[in-house]
């Protein structure tokens, strides 16, 4: 059952008739609302949802600033969404085919070609790394259980035997032992079959010197790019038709930390090699600052001073600090912590 508050709030009742939501669903398929417009309907539908009233608007709201924050298409889907809510309050329970078209016209109304090729879930800092289950060239995986509760570089590409890849890959294969001494594990990507990849890494050794000794992960099916925020959610197709321009948004690089939240993103263009002696570099940044309350000054190195973080008062400072330099009374400098 559908009902209007004051608030202009919708809710959606555990109770609904089973008919609603499997035309709910149908609807939110035919105007492309994926992920939580999609999950909403579902926990309806297996009555997975608390006594109380779910709230879609305020629920999908919520979702849509934690992954959706740079798809403003969603947005005019979601306002879709709330507009066909209206229509039916206290009126009608199911929604009629023209109203579903009504609501996908307004959605095409606010997006164009470009707009689409950016129908992508953006990440940002602090949001939950997504899980997934992938063939890695060292077997099966879950990412979370992969994890384990380390730090961890995810890097990605965007296909096989491309030469700056090529070169990435050798050289992060060389210094892997420094992400070793940092409990910090190495998992790649490239938008090919597995197979693809082990031929790939026979190139690697014979031109670089040294093969990966990390996972790649297969993402043949696009899977993970698109849950990644790396491809648009409309790729489609047979990866060995896609050219390396075709996939040149795949040039990421994800650090998470052990309570599996995003510290870090870097986005490469496929011209420019990426510098891994700076993704080391801001581990120990971050796993410095994640451990004592401060921050890291410009161009810091390990052993550098550092900046007592802006949150710490001068009486709490004294307790951890004793003294500091202080050229501003907002940049207070100590040594780096032990």
């Amino acid at each position: 059952m559908v009902e209007h508050y004051a608030s202009g709030t919708w809710n959606v009742r555990r109770g609904c008739e089973q008919d609603f939501v499997e035309r709910w669903m149908e609807f939110l398929q035919w105007t492309r609302t994926d992920y939580p417009s999609m999950l909403a309907a579902t926990l309806i539908r297996d009555r997975r949802v608390p006594g109380h009233y779910l709230s879609f608007a305020e629920w999908a709201d919520e979702q849509s600033r934690a992954a959706w924050r740079a798809a403003p298409e969603f947005h005019a889907r979601l306002g879709a969404c709330r507009a066909l809510c209206e229509d039916m309050g206290g009126r009608r329970l199911r929604p009629r085919r023209d109203r579903v078209t009504t609501a996908t016209a307004v959605f095409t109304s606010h997006t164009n070609h470009d707009d689409t090729r950016r129908a992508t879930m953006t990440l940002q800092l602090g949001d939950t790394a997504p899980d997934f289950h992938a063939d890695t060239t060292e077997g099966r995986i879950g990412f979370h259980d992969w994890l384990d509760g380390s730090w961890a570089v995810l890097f990605s590409h965007p296909k096989d035997f491309t030469p700056v890849c090529t070169t990435e890959l050798g050289y992060l294969a060389r210094i892997k032992p420094e992400f070793d001494r940092r409990a910090v594990k190495i998992i790649g990507l490239s938008v090919d079959h597995v197979d693809k990849h082990r031929d790939w890494a026979t190139d690697i050794e014979q031109t670089q010197g040294v093969a990966p000794n990390y996972p790649v992960i297969g993402d043949s099916d696009f899977a993970v790019s698109k849950l990644y925020g790396m491809l648009p959610a409309s790729t489609t197709g047979d990866p060995a038709t896609r050219t390396p321009a075709d996939n040149q948004t795949v040039r990421n690089v994800f650090v998470i930390g052990p309570d599996r939240k995003i510290k870090l993103i870097l986005v490469y263009p496929m011209t420019t090699g990426r510098n891994f002696d700076e993704v080391l570099r801001v581990i120990d940044s971050l796993q410095l600052t994640a451990n004592h309350k401060v921050a890291t000054p410009v161009n810091w190195r390990q052993g550098d001073d550092v900046i007592i973080a802006g949150a710490v008062s001068n009486s709490e400072a004294k307790q951890i600090f004793g003294t500091w330099e202080e050229p501003k009374p907002y940049i207070r400098i100590v040594p780096q912590p032990v």
